[in-house]
C-alpha cells in the first residue's frame, strides 16, 4: 500500500497497526518525512512529487491520497501515476475537499484561493476524472460533517478560517458553491 502525501505518516501507522498492510509512504516535505522517522516504528517513507513516483508499474495493491489531489498542480498527471503504480484492479482511495453545489447551481472555480480549496473541483468532475484515467468509482461518500467539526474546532483553538483555507473570496450570483468533504474509492479498470 502507498500513502501519496504521507505527510507524518499517520495513515501508515494506522494501517500497519490494525491490519498489519505493508506500508510506505510519498510527501513533499521533507519536515514531515524528517518527523514520520523520529516517532519511529520504521516507517518507509520518501521525498517525491505524485505526479512522478518512484516506483515501479504495478507496485501497489492501494493507494491512500488524503487532502492531496486538491493542491496537485497536475491532478491528471497524479492519476495517470497512481494508475501505473497499481497492480491490475487495485485500489485508489482519495478523500479530499470538494465543492458542493449550493441550490443545484454550477460550481464555481475558486481561483484566486489558496490552501486546501484552490484544486477542489465537484462530485462530477471528481467521477469524470476517475474515468478518464482508467479507474472505475465503486464508491463515494459525503463527509462534509466531519469539515464543519474540524473548522469549529479550528476556530476554538484561534486558528483563523482565511490561514487555513487560504484565503476564500465569497460566492455570490447564482453559481454559487461550498466545500465538502468527500471519500471517494475507485478500481483500476484499464491497463
Amino acid at each position: 500500500m502507498l500513502d501519496v502525501g504521507c505527510g507524518t505518516g499517520a495513515t501508515i501507522d494506522f494501517l500497519r497497526q490494525q491490519v498489519g498492510a505493508r506500508a510506505m509512504g510519498i510527501d513533499l516535505s521533507a519536515i514531515l518525512l524528517n518527523t514520520a522517522r523520529q516517532k519511529g516504528g520504521d516507517p518507509v517513507v520518501m521525498r517525491a512529487d505524485a505526479v512522478a513516483l518512484p516506483v515501479k508499474r504495478g507496485a501497489f495493491h492501494m493507494i491512500t491520497c488524503e487532502c492531496v489531489l486538491s493542491l496537485v498542480t497536475a491532478p491528471m498527471a497524479a492519476l495517470a501515476e497512481f494508475h501505473r503504480a497499481l497492480r491490475p484492479g487495485g485500489y485508489l482511495v482519495i478523500s479530499d475537499i470538494y465543492q458542493q453545489t449550493v441550490d443545484g447551481a454550477a460550481p464555481v472555480p475558486w481561483a484566486g484561493t489558496g490552501g486546501c480549496l484552490r484544486g477542489a473541483v465537484d462530485r462530477q468532475t471528481w467521477y469524470q476524472r476517475m474515468v478518464s484515467a482508467g479507474f472505475s468509482v465503486a464508491l463515494w461518500e459525503d463527509h462534509s460533517d466531519l469539515l464543519k467539526k474540524l473548522a469549529v474546532q479550528l476556530v476554538w483553538a484561534g486558528v483563523p478560517l482565511s490561514r487555513w483555507w487560504g484565503g476564500c473570496r465569497e460566492n455570490t450570483g447564482a453559481a454559487r458553491s461550498r466545500p465538502g468533504y468527500g471519500l471517494l474509492i475507485a478500481r483500476q479498470t484499464a491497463a
